[in-house]
């Protein structure tokens, strides 16, 4: 008899961990936004939170879970009068399975088993001591006990993916409306080298005000968010073969040698040893 094999595939592998923590936030916290090349899962434990996924804004209440994708500006605040419980852990992972949704109602099991991960996690892992979120390695090197913790993981991810409801309520009020705006208006301009009266006059808003949501919203300033989605871009169009010359005319920089310097800045690599992958 010839034996044929039943090829597997595993929809979620985890294959690193940054950041795991829970932490509860006072009335006011407000967390400046970040992007960066791995994903991202935040559970409102407990409160209120106000999120900002890409370009869209959430409202989030206990049990909701926002999945961030690798490289998606987010930023997260307390949008209630009491503390906010939040859960964070960040992670590389190939994940294969559909995502229908960025935003997920966690059944009170689901919740559970996310703080028991948190939870299990502090025995498992070191952590680096000058900031207690940041993994740094698995203690006494315990190779079961890390599959053992991976296995529950990828099984919450799965089973997070799995879930047939959305918490996708997205914040209608004015301002997060002209957050938006604001958003698609720098999107539709990565090309150019907008000021911020410019782009306040292409949203038909002051200038002040411009200043003022997108603060609210993204927790940074509005200079600083357009140059990092230039990155995000100058990343795409060096992955795609252009050259570096090539990148920072399609981004709107005369100089080259200005390009790079931005780039190095915020990255941390020159153009040219990002697309040499030294990354």
């Amino acid at each position: 008899m010839s034996y044929q094999p039943c090829i597997l595939s595993r929809a979620v592998n985890v294959t690193q961990i940054f950041t795991i923590f829970d932490t509860v936030h006072k009335s006011g916290f407000n967390f400046a936004g970040e992007y960066h090349d791995f994903w991202e899962i935040q559970c409102v434990i407990d409160g209120n939170a106000g999120i900002a996924a890409g370009q869209q804004i959430y409202k989030l209440e206990r049990a909701h879970l926002v999945l961030h994708r690798p490289m998606e500006f987010h930023s997260v605040w307390n949008e209630g009068e009491t503390g906010l419980h939040l859960g964070v852990i960040s992670f590389s992972a190939n994940i294969t399975a559909p995502i229908n949704s960025s935003v997920f109602t966690l059944t009170d099991e689901l919740l559970d088993t996310f703080v028991s991960i948190i939870t299990d996690a502090h025995t498992l892992f070191e952590f680096y001591p000058e900031n207690s979120i940041y993994v740094k390695k698995v203690k006494n090197g315990d190779i079961l006990a890390v599959q053992h913790f991976l296995s529950r993981f990828e099984l919450f991810l799965s089973s997070v993916l799995a879930l047939e409801n959305s918490a996708a309520v997205k914040s209608d009020s004015i301002s997060a409306k002209n957050y938006i705006l604001i958003c698609d208006t720098i999107a539709s301009h990565l090309g150019s080298r907008l000021s911020v009266p410019e782009i306040a006059d292409m949203c038909r808003m002051s200038v002040s005000n411009v200043k003022k949501i997108f603060r609210k919203y993204a927790g940074c300033g509005l200079i600083e968010y357009y140059n990092s989605m230039k990155m995000i871009y100058a990343k795409q169009l060096l992955d795609s073969g252009r050259s570096v010359g090539e990148t920072a005319d399609l981004l709107g920089y005369e100089n080259q040698n200005y390009f790079s310097s931005a780039f190095k800045k915020i990255t941390g690599l020159s153009p040219s040893q990002y697309k040499s992958g030294s990354r």
